[in-house]
């Protein structure tokens, strides 16, 4: 389900049609696929082939934040840095970004890296 849904979003092999890539993504999330959560929560908050509902949006990436998905958890704690759909939790953020980091995700490192800089849900430490 999640390889059709891309299939349809790439439009390499099938037209594209991000309407298409949510409903199959909505079915493979239903299943605890963690890539399709990750990619359906993006795709509500930014109204990609389904109505814009950042709430939806973060409650989908915190599911896959909780299964553990490196992604999922990059992307919630961004949400959690910047208050969409969820009240800020830079504390939050900042576990959920080293959790990923800690998988080996670049971005999440970055952005642990900034939040450590700036005293973002953590005590600064410019070292």
């Amino acid at each position: 389900m999640y390889a059709l849904a891309e299939a349809y979003l790439s439009a390499e092999l099938l037209p594209f049609s991000d309407k298409q890539a949510v409903h199959w993504l909505s079915l493979a999330a239903e299943k605890k696929n963690t890539s399709a959560l990750v990619t359906l929560g993006l795709c509500c908050l930014d109204g990609q082939g389904t109505q814009k509902d950042a709430p939806r949006g973060f409650r989908i990436l915190e599911s896959a934040a909780e299964l553990s998905d490196k992604r999922g958890q990059y992307y919630a704690a961004v949400c959690l840095l910047e208050g969409t759909g969820t009240q800020p939790d830079p504390v939050r953020a900042v576990q959920l970004l080293q959790a990923s980091a800690k998988q080996g995700f670049a971005p999440a490192s970055l952005r642990l890296g900034l939040c450590y800089l700036e005293g973002i849900g953590c005590a600064q430490n410019a070292q």
